[in-house]
């Protein structure tokens, strides 16, 4: 296949995709070409360029991408020809650009499907960026869920009907109380009804003061 009949594809493809694309043979080129190449290049979103040795020895494909490039249109190049490697203009302007392959026609359809994903995310990084960002934030809430379900089997937690039926336990680090507290019964009665299992759960919050609650 002709690298102008893969183009033509990967053009019909992307529009199918819904993605509004143009190229000469759509028509609407003037009788100037350069003043048609201006036009399509200055209402262009980005612009996809097919690479391959020949479109590197192209004068007119040389001033449509450096127009492209001074007027500040994103581009997106697309590689044509296997071992092929972009130098002298051509490797200038699409340096440290990812490219998209699409000469190997057993696999074009998934490859066209890559070259999309990168026209949007050059055409709309803002919005590229919001969709990684939500994946990313979902999948560390996902990460924190599974690593306390894994903490909790780890450390051998019973269901919450089995301990229902058991005394609270005293965390390590509570210290015990000073010597020669007054334990009211006020204090004995809180404290028997925070050990009852069939007592609802009580919380607690406050300040310290002179290094007692």
């Amino acid at each position: 296949m002709q690298v102008q009949e893969q183009v033509k594809e990967a053009h019909a493809l992307l529009r199918k995709k819904g993605v509004p694309v143009w190229m000469d043979v759509d028509g609407g080129m003037q009788a100037d070409i350069y003043d048609s190449m201006a036009e399509g290049v200055q209402n262009a979103a980005v612009l996809v360029c097919f690479m391959t040795k020949k479109y590197q020895e192209s004068k007119n494909c040389a001033l449509e991408l450096k127009f492209a490039a001074q007027s500040g249109v994103p581009i997106v190049p697309v590689m044509m020809q296997e071992g092929f490697t972009a130098s002298g203009w051509l490797g200038i302007l699409t340096a440290g650009l990812l490219w998209t392959r699409l000469w190997d026609p057993t696999t074009f359809v998934e490859d066209v499907d890559a070259l999309v994903e990168q026209i949007v995310q050059v055409a709309d990084p803002d919005a590229a960026d919001a969709e990684t960002s939500a994946a990313v934030e979902t999948a560390a809430i996902d990460e924190v869920k599974d690593e306390l379900l894994r903490l909790r089997e780890d450390s051998g937690l019973e269901s919450t009907e089995a301990k229902a039926t058991q005394e609270a336990h005293i965390p390590a680090l509570v210290p015990p109380l000073p010597a020669g507290i007054l334990v009211t019964p006020a204090m004995e009665e809180l404290l028997s009804k925070l050990v009852d299992p069939s007592s609802p759960r009580v919380g607690f919050c406050g300040m310290v003061r002179s290094g007692r609650f």
